[in-house]
């Protein structure tokens, strides 16, 4: 039975230890103990270490397991499949590799620069900070001279979360970053993009918004002009060749790597 045991943390550790084993043959149960590593005592022959069991869980083969809160320490993790026993390497979690205490990097500005999209059908999403829900009410709680825009139209408008609480909550098991997405709501509003515009900098200017993003809707977006050159031939049920699209193909700043600026 041909097995692979994969041990690995983020690379700035949050807490979180992900395992898991591959096969393309098996797919049945496997229990994963997770195991933390510590010096019991010292003598003349050098440290004793205890392993001591952190965690047990159980899962089919191919699916990730994560065990989570976990301290700074050292761990390890084994794979029991049946009489097969699987063991990874230790891995050391030391606090000054996973610092990023020392490092200035500057929190990116994630507001300004608003702008419509399209000149017509844009949306208005908002994330808001630290908390949607808490947030909402201190938006409402605003004096109108505070939030005169708001204010002007609150009765056309409606905030509702952009994704599904459950399906948030089913990801934050494996990633916490995703936390986040239950403050970002949609604006559901009949306001024209003009106005849509003047309420996101509005929202922007508050402390409890972290930014505001404007776009098309999408049940307006228009597909690129290329897909009608895409002639349909009804007589052999078939459509003639692919555009050539090499023309809008390239690189953000050519020769020097990826199709990626840092954020």
């Amino acid at each position: 039975m041909d097995i692979e045991l994969e041990f690995f943390r983020d690379y700035k550790f949050k807490g979180n230890i992900y395992t898991k084993c591959t096969s393309d043959f098996y797919t049945g149960e496997i229990k994963y103990i997770l195991f933390e590593h510590k010096t019991a005592h010292s003598d003349k022959k050098g440290d004793l270490e205890e392993k001591i069991i952190i965690s047990e869980k159980k899962e089919n083969a191919n699916k990730l397991v994560c065990f989570s809160n976990l301290p700074i320490s050292v761990y390890s993790v084994s794979a029991f499949i049946g009489e097969k026993k699987l063991h990874s390497a230790k891995m050391d979690i030391p606090s000054t590799s996973i610092s990023m205490a020392s490092i200035n990097i500057p929190t990116p500005n994630l507001k300004g620069g608003l702008k419509l999209d399209s000149k017509e059908h844009n949306t208005l999403s908002v994330m808001f900070f630290p908390d949607g829900f808490n947030c909402l009410q201190a938006l409402q709680e605003k004096s109108p001279q505070a939030v005169p825009i708001y204010t002007k139209w609150k009765d056309k408008i409606k905030f509702v979360q952009s994704f599904n609480p459950k399906d948030i909550e089913k990801k934050i098991e494996f990633y916490s970053q995703f936390e986040q997405c239950f403050n970002i709501f949609d604006v559901e509003t009949d306001l024209s993009d003009e106005e849509l515009l003047s309420l996101a900098k509005e929202l922007e200017s508050h402390i409890f918004v972290k930014y505001c993003s404007l776009s098309i809707d999408p049940d307006y977006f228009i597909p690129p002009s290329e897909v009608n050159d895409l002639a349909f031939n009804a007589e052999n049920n078939s459509i003639t060749d692919t555009p050539d699209f090499s023309s809008k193909q390239g690189y953000l700043d050519e020769g020097v790597g990826m199709n990626v600026r840092a954020a």
